[in-house]
């Protein structure tokens, strides 16, 4: 090894290092921060802004991480820059890194950091195409187990909760079955209720007996 060379452990000892010594980068645990693509910052090869250059803002509510990727490419293309993110292979930083990212190449005057910004509502959910089969099911292998969690549609169609949903619709399906747990709960506290009010009128009745005589 020659004397300027340094051994380098895997992509956390350089994520460390590069941060130590002033780039901006996305979190360690995002998809974006392989080695390769470390080392490719590091050689001016893709666009990563420093700690010196950053300009920082908020969005209070942030669009779909491949719309701010599209943002930021939109921002990086007219200098030459490449952002060595790829919307076909998802290879995504993390959102804060990318809602920061975009408020520094545009000095903070991106629509979504306007005080009236609403992301449009393709923004904010992601479209899964679903399709809609009836299956043979002699084996019994597409039988939804009890006590397995599914997502209740508006016209009582149910769905077994796949991992291919996004984290929003899957707090929207839990939510949903504890409104229906509680809606249960509901009915079984109006039903008791109407049982101990018949069982107490004929004691009233018979109190009012032995008043009266």
């Amino acid at each position: 090894m020659a004397a300027d060379e340094v051994r380098i452990m895997g992509s956390r000892m350089l994520h460390e290092l590069m941060t130590r010594n002033g780039y901006y980068l996305p979190t360690l645990h995002s998809r974006f921060c392989s080695q390769k693509t470390l080392l490719k910052i590091r050689a001016g090869e893709i666009w990563c802004p420093k700690q010196s250059q950053v300009v920082t803002r908020l969005c209070t509510r942030p669009p779909l991480v491949p719309v701010l990727v599209e943002k930021l490419h939109g921002y990086l293309a007219p200098h030459g820059l490449e952002s060595g993110i790829s919307l076909k292979k998802e290879n995504f930083p993390d959102r804060q890194w990318l809602i920061i990212a975009i408020a520094t190449v545009s000095n903070g005057k991106d629509e979504i950091f306007a005080k009236n910004y609403i992301p449009k509502v393709a923004e904010i959910k992601q479209k899964v195409a679903h399709v809609n089969a009836m299956l043979n099911n002699d084996d019994g292998v597409l039988s939804i187990p009890e006590g397995v969690a599914a997502i209740y549609s508006k016209k009582g169609g149910r769905t077994i909760q796949m991992v291919a949903l996004t984290k929003e619709d899957k707090i929207k399906a839990q939510l949903q079955i504890e409104q229906q747990k509680m809606e249960k709960i509901a009915l079984k506290q109006q039903r008791l209720q109407q049982e101990l009010l018949f069982s107490t009128k004929p004691k009233e009745k018979e109190e009012e007996r032995e008043l009266s005589i």
